[in-house]
């Protein structure tokens, strides 16, 4: 399934057909400190975690996050604890995350995806019913 009407979910939730919820948030996400959003973009595990609050509501819902953040992982360099506790404690079904290379892991029951970058050529198609992943390049 593809969403062409869905965008701009930065910080908010956007609802897709077929009772898909999807989350973004851009910006580093760490553990400690409170938000910054002159000289970069940060948030806090907290600040982030008041955000999906609201999916405590919507369990029949399947979950999409976008973040710039990866998590961390044994295959990602500088990835987020708190993202990975975040990811671990609300089970979207795909988690897609910026990183200079493109890769996917299994982080608890969530796919997580880095597609890789379209300035690059890179993309990536994700199969949310059979969990494959197809890579690809347009150069």
């Amino acid at each position: 399934m593809t969403f062409p009407m869905l965008h701009g979910v930065h910080g908010t939730l956007a609802f897709a057909p077929g009772h898909v919820a999807v989350l973004g948030m851009g910006g580093e996400i760490g553990q400690m400190g409170g938000r910054e959003e002159r000289e970069r973009l940060y948030y806090p595990e907290w600040a982030v975690e008041y955000v999906l609050k609201v999916l405590d509501e919507l369990k029949d819902y399947e979950k999409i996050f976008l973040f710039a953040t990866p998590p961390a992982h044994r295959d990602w360099e500088k990835g987020s604890q708190a993202l990975t506790t975040l990811i671990n404690t609300f089970a979207p079904s795909l988690v897609v995350v910026d990183a200079p290379h493109r890769h996917h892991a299994e982080v608890g029951t969530s796919l997580v995806v880095a597609p890789g970058r379209l300035s690059e050529g890179d993309f990536s198609i994700v199969d949310l019913r059979s969990r494959k992943i197809e890579a690809g390049n347009v150069r």
